[in-house]
């Protein structure tokens, strides 16, 4: 998600795949954390935020053009998925 993100912005060089996904993973977690992926956009350029969403904010921010990645968690026990 983050690199279809950079993708999106800057289509005149399109970045690693790859490259950021090792960067980001922590094979301790199984999973990327959401700290690193802000840390790592922000080291790129984008300000990026994180909060906790309503239905509303999420439309709130797709109205004015802002790019999401969302976190989903499909049961209590699921890993949440971005």
């Amino acid at each position: 998600s983050v690199a279809m993100l950079i993708q999106y912005w800057r289509p005149e060089s399109p970045p690693d795949h790859a490259a950021i996904y090792n960067q980001l993973i922590d094979a301790q977690h199984k999973g990327i954390r959401l700290a690193d992926m802000k840390s790592y956009l922000e080291a790129q350029g984008f300000r990026a935020f994180t909060l906790r969403a309503t239905t509303k904010d999420l439309e709130q921010h797709l109205s004015k053009a802002r790019p999401l990645i969302v976190s989903i968690r499909p049961g209590p026990r699921s890993r949440a998925h971005f």
